[in-house]
């Protein structure tokens, strides 16, 4: 795994009272603002990239959504 950025997106936590699945629910959305995202990428066989669809409610409650990141360089202290 390593870290990574991923630009043109930004972290929303919908704390709405309508959203009864999850009232506390974070995602990440398209910003047109230069905000990034800072997350860790993690390589997972088709199998385990099945299995995080099935818990996490694609295609009915998610998507999947190509996204190009960039891995941290350097010294951890500059992303990109």
């Amino acid at each position: 795994y390593t870290a990574a950025i991923l630009p043109n997106y930004e972290l929303k936590f919908d704390g709405s009272a309508n959203n009864r699945i999850e009232p506390s629910a974070a995602f990440v959305v398209p910003s047109n603002n230069n905000k990034v995202v800072h997350g860790v990428l993690y390589t997972l066989s088709a199998d385990d990239f099945a299995k995080v669809g099935n818990t996490e409610g694609v295609p009915f409650g998610y998507r999947w959504k190509r996204c190009r990141v960039y891995p941290y360089v350097g010294n951890g202290d500059n992303a990109g």
